[in-house]
């Protein structure tokens, strides 16, 4: 009688053949396993490659078109950003204008021109160049690193495009805690340009802005992560939501006459 472990074999003791086609057994189920596995990263590195080239000629045609520079990822020590400063600050990485379109459109606001559009973080700009694209009173980009703000007042004096509809563009180089709201009804445009810490400071001078002056006030977030902060703003209320967007507003819109509102509506972005 031979032993194969605490199990004993009258005169069966496994041969090493035995334990060989055993284990070729378990690493042909696993290889499978692993092929599938493989097959499907390579599917997903392959449509992950070709979403990139797309969005890069997407790019380009749109900075070429409006001899604007806004496209590229910069990062926050390529940005000047202070070592003090990073913990609460994202890198630039500019959005799809497809995703500002669809946001602006989901707004509800029939007539902008009454309304001032800000983008706290506003990079090199090109979140302004869309909203250019309609007759906002005025748009006001506030970046806090100054080499970004520098690229995006290049671009504002370079942009030029046939279907501009907004002419006053304003970028500051400043802490968007500090900006102060301007007056009259706005349109506020965030996509993750910075953490909590300073999304709380914005929301409490906005809060105070709207105690001076109670006015319309749509907040539109862009993928967003602190939209739990704008909902607990007393008077804020959800108005729309999807995998790309939050948008919320606080107090009564303006009435628009029906007729201005076709005109001058984000609904023609679509």
């Amino acid at each position: 009688m031979e032993y194969w472990g605490p199990i004993a074999y009258a005169g069966r003791a496994p041969t090493s053949r035995i334990k060989d086609r055993f284990l070729a057994l378990i690493l042909k189920r696993h290889n499978r396993y692993l092929k599938a596995i493989n097959m499907r990263n390579l599917q997903t590195r392959i449509q992950d490659a070709a979403r990139a080239v797309v969005e890069s000629i997407q790019d380009q045609w749109f900075d070429r078109t409006r001899r604007v520079r806004t496209s590229g990822i910069v990062y926050l020590t390529q940005a000047g950003i202070p070592a003090d400063e990073i913990r609460d600050s994202e890198y630039y990485v500019p959005a799809r204008p497809r995703h500002i379109r669809e946001a602006l459109c989901a707004t509800p606001v029939g007539n902008v021109s009454d309304y001032t559009y800000i983008d706290l973080g506003s990079g090199k700009g090109r979140t302004l160049f869309v909203a250019a694209e309609l007759p906002f009173r005025q748009i006001i980009g506030v970046e806090f690193s100054k080499k970004l703000h520098e690229i995006a007042g290049a671009n504002v004096r370079t942009f030029s495009w046939g279907k501009r509809r907004c002419c006053e563009i304003t970028c500051l180089h400043m802490d968007a805690a500090e900006f102060k709201f301007p007056e009259g009804p706005l349109i506020l445009y965030m996509f993750n340009p910075f953490g909590a810490g300073t999304m709380q400071r914005v929301l409490k001078n906005l809060a105070k802005s709207l105690g001076r002056e109670p006015r319309h006030v749509v907040v539109v977030l862009l993928w967003p992560r602190c939209g739990d902060q704008v909902a607990s703003l007393e008077g804020m209320r959800l108005v729309s939501k999807d995998e790309h967007h939050e948008i919320f507003e606080a107090h009564d819109r303006i009435a628009v006459a029906p007729q201005r509102a076709s005109v001058n509506s984000p609904a023609e972005l679509k």
